[in-house]
């Protein structure tokens, strides 16, 4: 009998372990003796659900009360006792009875609920009939008529935006499926003529602007080119008149030389005044430096090549030279240094002249587009640009150097 118990103790320490393997911080745990009037650990485990094997729990109970009994262990026979019966009565209980009269219970509401339901159902009949199709019918006339208001004030001739204004009132509250898609097209197209109309709006202030703004520039240009051409009639007036009142004095029997160095004195300073104010009055208008396409100069040439420079200018430099020379063939190539090189060949050379950048009056078209690429040099930082002619075979071959540009999105 007291391995018997000795063999309980092995048991429980093994189903223990199991236990709290399963809840590591529990302290439910069987004992070989405990208070018979707490509720024993097995009971709790069983409860709760845990899995084990309960048979033997009760194997283990009945035997070690046995073994009590024979030793005259009394304590020790009571509990061990106690916990066999109450766990043999729990697991012997029978659950499905609560379930049963659970299920008649249920079973009697539901016929008296349901033959309340069908005394409900008869006395509902005709409030049913106008919520479910009478009221719809309703509805729907009184969208449709709504929608006629709507349409007559579409046909009216007041802006988009009076009329959506007008019509909000008509198109709030629900409308049946069939005339949401109406009412939706309304809402889509009115809002569309107002975006358009603001947008015609912006278009109109914009245009306004640029319209202002290209005035002014016009205005700010036409004083520039007036007080620019009043200081060049002034240097031409004065070269007339100085030069000549210079060499009177030098020419003259008794020369003055404080006479002569005033007149010199003064002329250079009118000079370097006027030569001032006329510079001044060119940086008054830069230049607008972007990249253009070397087809804006000649149909001939490719599109997808671009310099670097004011476009006007630049047109008018080839422009100048079509003039000048009575007309040209033009090819294009860019090098790696970053820039493209135009070869004009002239078709009669003669007009192009032995020196023509040299200063006179027929080579001023050539001066003018050799001035016009110094400016793009000057602008642009790229000290390459130039115009030089080449003669070659009998033929003359204009070469203008441009900075290479890029197009930009």
């Amino acid at each position: 009998f007291r391995k018997t118990l000795s063999f309980a103790d092995s048991c429980r320490h093994y189903l223990n372990r199991h236990y709290l393997h399963i809840h590591p911080h529990s302290h439910t745990l069987m004992l070989r003796k405990g208070n018979s009037a707490l509720v024993p650990p097995e009971i709790k485990w069983f409860r709760d659900s845990i899995p084990t094997n309960y048979n033997v729990i009760l194997d283990i109970r009945n035997e070690s009360a046995v073994a009590a009994l024979a030793l005259h262990d009394w304590a020790l026979y009571d509990y061990n006792n106690n916990v066999y019966t109450s766990l043999l009565k729990e697991l012997s209980a029978d659950n499905s009875l609560e379930d049963y009269c659970r299920v008649m219970q249920q079973s009697q509401v539901s016929k008296t609920i349901a033959a309340t339901l069908c005394v409900l159902v008869l006395l509902l009949i005709i409030p049913a009939y106008y919520l479910l199709y009478y009221r719809h019918r309703l509805n729907y006339r009184f969208c449709v008529e709504r929608i006629e208001a709507v349409n007559s004030l579409l046909l009216d001739t007041l802006s988009p935006e009076e009329k959506l204004a007008r019509i909000k009132p008509f198109l709030q509250g629900d409308f049946p499926d069939k005339l949401k898609r109406v009412v939706e097209l309304i809402m889509s197209a009115l809002r569309t003529a107002i975006d358009v109309e603001n947008l015609q709006h912006a278009d109109l202030e914009l245009a306004e602007d640029d319209l202002n703004k290209s005035v002014l520039e016009a205005n700010a240009l036409y004083v520039c080119n007036a007080v620019l051409d009043n200081c060049l009639s002034a240097l031409k007036h004065e070269t007339m008149y100085f030069p000549n009142r210079i060499l009177q004095v030098v020419k003259g029997q008794h020369p003055d030389v404080d006479e002569l160095y005033q007149t010199v004195a003064y002329y250079r300073e009118l000079c370097s005044l006027l030569g001032c104010q006329a510079r001044r009055q060119l940086e008054q208008a830069p230049f607008r430096v972007s990249a253009v396409s070397a087809a804006s100069f000649d149909d001939s040439l490719p599109s997808d090549i671009f310099v670097l420079g004011d476009a006007n200018t630049l047109i008018y430099v080839f422009d100048l030279l079509r003039r000048a020379c009575g007309g040209y063939k033009v090819s294009v190539g860019s090098d790696a240094d970053g820039y493209v090189a135009f070869a004009l060949a002239v078709e009669n050379g003669d007009a192009v002249g032995s020196h023509p950048f040299t200063p006179s009056v027929e080579n001023i078209p050539f001066m003018i587009c050799r001035q016009i690429v110094s400016l793009h040099a000057e602008a642009t930082n790229r000290r390459g640009c130039g115009v030089f002619v080449d003669r070659c075979g009998g033929q003359t071959i204009i070469n203008i150097r441009l900075p290479k540009g890029f197009k930009t999105e």
